[in-house]
């Protein structure tokens, strides 16, 4: 059964929620959060030690935590899938930007663009791991709205049945089972602060129902494949009322219920969460602002 390891530090000082990813091309963790001088850096664990904090070049700003994701770009039968690192901020207008590393031995980044439209009042979220990719983000009427890009930006569409938010939705991807298609998991912080969750499958919603507990910032979540796991689970870790950290997973069929983290960790803000080497990666800025992680596995 899997265990929670305990609080570390990942060093680095932040105002805002971080957020980290997989690289599949050098099997590393990679962590991305808001500087105090509103830079978006860049720090990657791998064989066990964290590299240097690095800033993400072009003196892209942001209010906001940043979003990132892995795209798994197929470079054809005969080689293995290289892992493209994609990261989204809100810049000082609302604007999101995005930047992306091709790969681990590409030169430097591709420069900031902006996504085509698209303003928010919050950070953007971002499905990981997917292709085409999927971009979430709060609208300025506080409804739910997504954009996807599949070798070029498509055009903003509206989740359907009047959803609301006063903050970043969270997302992720989920393997469909027999005779399914595979499902981007939908979750966000209501205007009541309770937790609701949305479903689609690539051609409809589900439609959204409530998860219980309530959050007063951003929901976290993601899938995790891995050893530990009997199946793909998707994890949920929020930000309790107590400003502990609480976790719930949905097998595919049910939300199992909410258990506290251990180990007294507390935030102000959103967590962030990942899957490594089929572990769970949970990140938080502290109290002090500073970036702590803990691992389930």
């Amino acid at each position: 059964m899997a265990d929670w390891l305990g609080w570390k530090t990942a060093g680095g000082q932040t105002f805002s929620a971080p957020a980290a990813t997989l690289r599949a091309g050098d099997g590393g963790l990679h962590l991305f959060a808001r500087g105090p001088d509103d830079l978006v850096k860049r720090r990657r664990f791998g064989a066990g030690s964290w590299d240097p904090w690095t800033d993400v070049p072009g003196t892209q700003t942001t209010p906001s935590g940043p979003a990132a994701t892995t795209v798994r770009v197929d470079t054809g039968p005969l080689t293995d899938d290289l892992g493209e690192l994609w990261v989204f901020v809100r810049n000082s207008g609302g604007t999101i930007m995005w930047n992306r590393h091709e790969r681990e031995d590409a030169p430097s980044w591709g420069g900031w663009k902006s996504v085509p439209v698209g303003i928010t009042p919050s950070k953007p979220a971002v499905v990981n791991g997917t292709f085409p990719v999927m971009l979430f983000a709060r609208g300025t009427d506080d409804g739910i709205h997504y954009i996807e890009n599949d070798q070029s930006w498509g055009s903003w569409k509206q989740v359907p049945g009047g959803g609301k938010t006063f903050d970043a939705p969270a997302a992720a991807f989920r393997t469909g089972g027999f005779l399914q298609n595979d499902r981007i998991h939908l979750v966000v912080r209501g205007t009541d602060d309770g937790l609701h969750h949305n479903v689609y499958d690539g051609d409809e919603w589900s439609g959204w129902s409530a998860i219980g507990g309530k959050t007063f910032s951003a929901p976290a979540l993601t899938n995790v494949i891995g050893d530990v796991f009997e199946r793909e689970e998707v994890h949920l870790v929020v930000r309790g009322t107590d400003n502990g950290l609480h976790h719930a997973v949905y097998d595919g069929d049910e939300w199992n219920g909410w258990s506290v983290i251990p180990g007294g960790g507390t935030t102000f803000d959103a967590p962030a969460l990942t899957e490594f080497h089929g572990d769970l990666w949970l990140f938080v800025r502290g109290t002090d602002n500073a970036i702590h992680y803990n691992v389930l596995g």
